[in-house]
């Protein structure tokens, strides 16, 4: 069973239920494991190039606006040093954080971190609540598989859900910052 496919996309969960139409507990249960190492790993590999982008746009904001700071203080004892430049590299830094606050980079990777987390906690509640109900009858494990089949559903869902909210935040945000820009001119 594979959840994602080459454009990395996360897919519906899907199981084959074979020949017979139905599938046995201890099956739907795999399946579900499967699942869950699925889109706890989905998550931890995209949040890879978030976190990449967003301490390249951090550290690059934090070294060029220090430097911003200091070159003001530095131009009377260095002459040939304008004081202006400060005022671009300050600038420039304040774009930096700009990009990473307009694309979200900072944040989308502590989101794809916490609910990776979330995810592979709800694995090991998974496991060790099936491995401690060995002796309950179908129905009971059947209800253990739908709970957190459910919660899996769940988790996936909000962090879409919080995705969904700050883009349309941002897109709001840019909207009135172009229309505003639009109104002066």
């Amino acid at each position: 069973m594979n959840d994602s496919d080459r454009t990395g996309d996360l897919h519906a969960f899907r199981l084959d239920l074979g020949e017979s139409g139905s599938v046995h507990p201890a099956d739907y249960y795999r399946a579900l494991v499967a699942r869950y190492c699925t889109v706890v790993e989905w998550y931890l590999v995209h949040k890879r190039s978030k976190q990449k982008i967003s301490k390249y746009l951090r550290f690059s904001s934090l070294i060029i606006g220090v430097t911003g700071g200091v070159v003001p203080l530095a131009s009377p004892i260095f002459p040939q040093l304008d004081s202006a430049l400060g005022y671009l590299l300050l600038a420039i830094a304040g774009g930096f954080q700009l990009v990473d606050r307009y694309f979200g980079y900072s944040v989308s990777w502590s989101r794809y971190v916490a609910t990776a987390m979330m995810c592979n906690r709800g694995l090991l509640n998974l496991q060790a609540e099936w491995a401690s109900s060995e002796d309950a009858d179908q129905t009971a494990r059947w209800s253990i598989l739908r709970r957190y089949s459910a919660d899996l559903g769940r988790v996936i869902a909000e962090e879409t859900s919080v995705w969904v909210d700050e883009f349309e935040s941002v897109r709001e945000i840019a909207e009135v910052s172009v229309d505003r820009t639009v109104g002066s001119a």
